[in-house]
């Protein structure tokens, strides 16, 4: 039996492989049972939202909705990393083990929902950090008694939500360059955006514009991300189109292409100035 690998754009998920009265882990990524098992069970809840949003001049509070549609008694437990270094080759996440150094409060820490009920997990920000801060909150489901009478596995899976502490002042400052077909967008403010709907439009229409693939990517502060676009759209002189996601709404920016290399920047530095910018 083959378990397919789980993935989600914005969302890390942590598969627990439980087989009866044992305790086996792997993280992301399929697993091979072969001759073990005589029936799979999957302890299924949902978590919504998966991102937070912690805004300067809005409440320091938000809840986090945990749903267990299964017919079993959820048991539930939280943990809370720091994220290092992200969009980075060295991101790591650092699990806050010490309540002196913990700036975001999770409570309660450990929930039983019934079956088919719900419960408000309220995630609450102790500060306004001069840089942003980004966490992730992990809703791990506890294993309980098991009974059986064949062998089996149950899986359980555990989400983690994404969450993002903005800076007394965020700004984004996005600027589009293309050096041959490397297409890179920089952000040089110190808030996190999202770029996505990538297209390359030949003409002024809609129906002149062809999606590229380029993956939607959360660029941070001070960082950049590079992919490639088609060398034969490159040499071609038209726009590139594309949107910037700021948490709330999302903003049509374009970037003209020649055969020559080009810049554009992009960004609500002046707006944010005299008032932040809100990201939802």
């Amino acid at each position: 039996m083959l378990f397919p690998k789980f993935g989600f754009a914005h969302c890390r998920f942590v598969h627990h492989w439980v087989v009866y009265h044992t305790c086996i882990r792997y993280s992301l990524g399929a697993v091979l049972l072969t001759g073990f098992a005589d029936s799979a069970l999957m302890a299924s809840m949902t978590v919504t939202p998966m991102i937070i949003h912690f805004v300067p001049g809005e409440p320091p509070r938000q809840d986090i909705t945990v749903t267990n549609p299964d017919t079993e008694t959820l048991y539930l437990e939280t943990e809370i990393s720091r994220v290092e270094n992200p969009g980075t080759s060295e991101e790591k996440k650092v699990l806050i083990a010490n309540p002196d150094q913990v700036k975001l409060l999770v409570t309660p820490q450990k929930s039983v929902i019934s079956a088919g009920q719900l419960k408000n997990i309220r995630l609450i920000s102790l500060e306004t950090p001069e840089k942003e801060q980004i966490y992730r909150v992990t809703f791990k489901p506890v294993i309980g008694n098991v009974r059986a009478k064949q062998h089996g596995v149950k899986i359980l899976i555990a989400y983690e939500a994404l969450v993002f502490v903005h800076p007394k002042k965020p700004t984004w400052q996005i600027s589009a360059s293309l050096d041959g077909n490397e297409l890179t967008f920089a952000n040089s403010g110190n808030t996190n955006v999202t770029i996505r709907n990538v297209r390359f439009c030949s003409g002024s229409k809609e129906s002149d514009c062809q999606n590229l693939d380029v993956h939607n990517r959360r660029v941070y502060g001070d960082q950049n991300s590079s992919s490639d676009i088609p060398k034969e759209l490159a040499s071609k002189q038209g726009v590139l189109k594309y949107g910037v996601y700021d948490g709330k709404k999302e903003l049509p920016q374009s970037l003209k292409i020649n055969q020559k290399q080009v810049t554009q920047k992009q960004g609500n530095q002046q707006q944010v100035r005299q008032k932040p910018k809100r990201a939802e």
